[in-house]
């Protein structure tokens, strides 16, 4: 996860390559016979398989995005299937609409839809920036183009957008709850 992160903020190549990493790594140990799992146990499970397959996409994106500086909507549509079932997956304890029971949990519930998000931008961004290029292009030209329907390239840029206000939401919502450090080196990146 810190290799995915670091590869994304400073716009290097990953270190650790997907095929060098297993999904089974981070499983919680079996538990013993008559030992309980606590709901505790289940969020923060919950919350560390949310954050890998974030950080598994975002290698994904890392690599057949940005190394290659180029991206279709067929591409896009591909790795946004990868995200698909993300909500219905995450323990309810971690949505982002969920009310935190203290600092800990706001603070699980802020990294664990922050990296969902921060996924989603990375995605939908070259779409968004190409879009404000053609606005701005079409602006210059005097050329307004008429209405019609929606493109895929269109509901990308949308998709950057709702997931940017998303991450200024939790940020917002973290910082009103006293739950958020003051320098909190993920939340200043993703925002």
């Amino acid at each position: 996860m810190l290799d995915r992160f670091l590869s994304a903020s400073l716009g290097r190549p990953t270190a650790i390559s997907e095929g060098d990493c297993s999904r089974d790594a981070l499983k919680p140990p079996l538990r013993r016979e008559g030992e309980e799992e606590t709901s505790l146990d289940s969020i923060h499970a919950g919350g560390l398989d949310a954050a890998v397959r974030s950080s598994q996409v975002i290698g994904v994106i890392l690599k057949k995005v940005y190394s290659r500086r180029k991206i279709s909507t067929g591409l896009a549509h591909e790795i946004a299937g990868m995200c698909k079932n993300w909500p219905q997956m995450l323990h309810p304890s971690l949505h982002w609409r969920q009310g935190a029971t203290g600092p800990a949990h706001g603070i699980a519930i802020l990294h664990t839809n922050l990296l969902c998000c921060h996924t989603m931008i990375l995605l939908t961004r070259p779409f968004f920036l190409f879009m404000i290029t053609r606005l701005q292009q079409s602006r210059n030209t005097g050329n307004v183009s008429s209405p019609r329907t929606i493109s895929r390239m269109e509901k990308f840029s949308q998709t950057c957008v709702v997931a940017s206000y998303h991450t200024v939401y939790l940020v917002q919502q973290a910082y009103m709850e006293n739950y958020l450090p003051q320098r909190n080196p993920f939340a200043l990146y993703v925002n």
